[in-house]
């Protein structure tokens, strides 16, 4: 009997010496939960120390004047080129009829100028004897008869030519007479169409034309 109270109080001291154990751990560990310490305050940043101003930049020295350049000596013109020397030009006819013959310096604008042969030179003065009153000087037409050189380049040709020398012709403006009778024109016809055809092709200026020697 007095053994079993031995053990028992022996039992029971041991239990209360387990509880006081884990009764004093549970006082060192923190509660779960529990707030966290409060963190100590960050220590005052030292304030930047001023930066020291930029030394001032020298001035840049002035660039030295370019030198002028010296002027180049003028080229002398170069010489005229001679004037093309004159050629006579090509005969251009529709049909039958007799070729022109003129020559004129390039460009030339005025039948001053130019030179032309016997049978051209004939044509110009007996146009301008008979013909010119209607059909204006150098053929180039009035208010009451058309201009000859348009009507060569469009419809009249040698044959054209010859007849309405000979039957006259009656247009919407005027009329002109026959020439059959008139033997000073009719034997001037073949140097009267010269004549018109070489104004007609251009190939001769307004104005009196100079006979060749």
């Amino acid at each position: 009997m007095s053994n079993v109270r031995i053990l028992a109080v022996a039992l029971l001291a041991l239990l209360i010496g387990t509880a006081c154990s884990e009764d004093k751990g549970n006082k060192d560990t923190q509660p779960t939960g529990a707030a966290a310490p409060a963190q100590p305050e960050a220590a005052p940043q030292p304030e930047a120390a001023p930066q020291p101003e930029a030394a001032p930049q020298p001035e840049a020295a002035p660039q030295p004047e370019v030198a002028a350049q010296p002027k180049v000596a003028a080229q002398p013109e170069a010489a005229a080129t001679p004037a093309a020397a004159a050629e006579p030009a090509a005969a251009k006819t529709s049909g039958k009829g007799p070729a022109y013959d003129v020559s004129c310096p390039a460009g030339a604008t005025q039948a001053e100028k130019c030179q032309v042969g016997k049978e051209t030179y004939v044509g110009w003065r007996s146009f301008h004897t008979h013909c010119f009153q209607c059909h204006g000087g150098s053929a180039m037409g009035s208010t009451f008869a058309p201009n000859l050189m348009e009507r060569f380049n469009t419809r009249v040709d040698y044959e054209r030519f010859n007849y309405v020398l000979h039957n006259g012709y009656t247009g919407k403006v005027g009329a002109m007479p026959s020439f059959a009778k008139n033997s000073a024109v009719l034997k001037d016809m073949d140097p009267l169409y010269s004549y018109l055809r070489a104004r007609a092709d251009g190939a001769l200026p307004a104005g009196r034309p100079v006979k060749k020697p």
